[in-house]
């Protein structure tokens, strides 16, 4: 797991931080079935639009270990599926639990708000001058203090672009809203108790003075119970990572739970672990713990054979500039070991490239990771999860294949150079790619001794040189 550990121990349900700690080793026979990450705040730090590829690695790495994925969001559903483009899951939560879909954005539970509720709520907010917005499958409607509300959205807010003037107060003739966001101080939702109370709505807040309002009932929590109920899962198998008050629910049923170092404190006292904060990834920490989890207790089970052994990889090493990609099957044993790529001692590959380029050899993975970056390539295998016997490529079985597409489109990768003949056909089996060049370079492998050093200069130097 890379980057600094977050896992905590916990007494009396008061997360501490333990630099230093990975996953208590009791925490890792927690057999998780399924796991529910919040979006924004969690997944998403402000302003970004996209989770990180690591994140998106490993969660693909766990649904092919057969866990579920649940996003959790408190978004409206077609915000919602904006985020989840790029992320991995099996079913998505909207708007605190009010709209459920499932991959694909099929709708799989819808609650909305009455008229009544809806109409005291414009009454309410009316009469006080209170920024009110209502929750649309397309976004956010202002029906109250438009102006207002847009002006009191922070710059990065992910409402901001999907908040829309409804002032005209008619969307909800087509269809009922999920449930609304006002701006209003604790006395003001007080007053609405007062008032308002037998309509059974609930106030969450989100930030200072800032509410979502859904009815009685509604939350994460219940809407994930149907889900893991459907799958025949309990909440003992489930692992939760969230950020804020809507959270809380799913934090404190869940099995294995942790908050955002930076999240609010209700999450905190709820959770049984802190992770870093999203911007520094703190849900890749949360998602490749428990992956590592999943294959300490395989590698702890009974003893397989070896042809049986299906192994999770490691990412890709790229940067925004990367514009070949260098791509060959699975690692070796030993670069498992090292976990990192071309870690046999006498595979070519690392002294090839460093000839070619004009370099020093390089020795440690920081140095191969410099050199790779700093000459605009990237390196990645075209198998994310396989079944293979020892490093012998010709026993590969059950591909899952890693998301070439994906990196193609986040950097400006023009060719993809496949070490070894099995790179090139596994690449071409599995992925298309517009507009990409690809290659078939031989390996350089020390199994492939028919071609000496001198051969393979001269084939890999035609697109590698200085």
């Amino acid at each position: 797991m890379a980057g600094r550990p977050f896992f905590g121990t916990m007494g009396n349900r008061k997360a501490r931080r333990a630099a230093g700690e990975t996953m208590p080793e009791g925490e890792c026979l927690v057999q998780v079935g399924a796991v529910i990450c919040d979006i924004d705040g969690t997944l998403l730090p402000a302003g970004r639009s996209a989770i990180s590829a690591r994140t998106r690695l490993t969660l693909l790495a766990l649904k092919s270990a057969g866990v579920r994925v649940v996003l959790a969001t408190g978004r409206a559903p077609q915000v919602a599926l904006a985020a989840a483009e790029k992320i991995p899951y099996d079913a998505l939560v909207c708007a605190q639990g009010a709209a459920v879909l499932e991959a694909g954005g099929r709708p799989r539970a819808l609650h909305t708000l009455s008229e009544q509720q809806m109409y005291a709520l414009v009454d309410f907010c009316e009469n006080g001058e209170w920024p009110l917005n209502f929750v649309f499958d397309e976004g956010y409607f202002a029906y109250v203090e438009y102006e207002r509300m847009l002006r009191e959205l922070p710059e990065d807010d992910m409402q901001r672009p999907w908040l829309f003037d409804g002032e005209d107060q008619d969307k909800h003739l087509a269809a009922m809203p999920y449930g609304a966001c006002a701006f209003l101080p604790e006395s003001a939702v007080r007053a609405f108790g007062q008032k308002y109370g037998h309509l059974g709505l609930c106030f969450v807040p989100f930030a200072p003075h800032k509410w979502d309002i859904y009815p009685a009932g509604v939350e994460k929590a219940a809407a994930v119970q149907d889900i893991l109920q459907g799958w025949g899962l309990a909440w003992q198998q489930a692992a939760a990572i969230g950020d804020g008050e809507g959270d809380v629910c799913l934090l404190e049923k869940a099995g294995l739970s942790a908050a955002m170092e930076n999240g609010c404190q209700a999450a905190k006292r709820a959770a049984r672990h802190i992770a870093p904060p999203a911007e520094e990834d703190g849900g890749h920490s949360f998602s490749a713990s428990i992956s590592c989890a999943r294959c300490a207790r395989r590698k702890a089970g009974p003893v397989r054979a070896a042809h049986s052994m299906a192994y999770e990889r490691f990412g890709p090493v790229w940067t925004p500039q990367s514009h070949t990609l260098i791509v060959g099957t699975w690692p070796s044993p030993e670069s498992r070991r090292q976990n990192f790529y071309y870690g046999h001692p006498r595979n070519r590959f690392w002294p090839l490239l460093a000839g070619l380029l004009g370099a020093e050899v390089p020795r440690t993975v920081e140095e191969k990771t410099a050199l790779v970056c700093a000459h605009g390539l990237a390196l990645w295998d075209t198998v994310q999860q396989c079944t293979i016997t020892g490093a012998q490529d010709a026993t590969i079985r059950n591909v899952m294949p890693t998301d070439i597409a994906w990196l193609c489109a986040a950097a400006p990768i023009r060719r993809i150079l496949c070490n070894g003949a099995t790179a090139y056909t596994l690449c071409m089996t599995y992925h298309t790619l517009p507009g990409v060049q690809v290659v078939k370079l031989p390996s350089t492998s020390p199994a492939n001794a028919a071609w000496t050093m001198e051969k393979l200069r001269a084939a890999w130097g035609k697109y590698l040189s200085t």
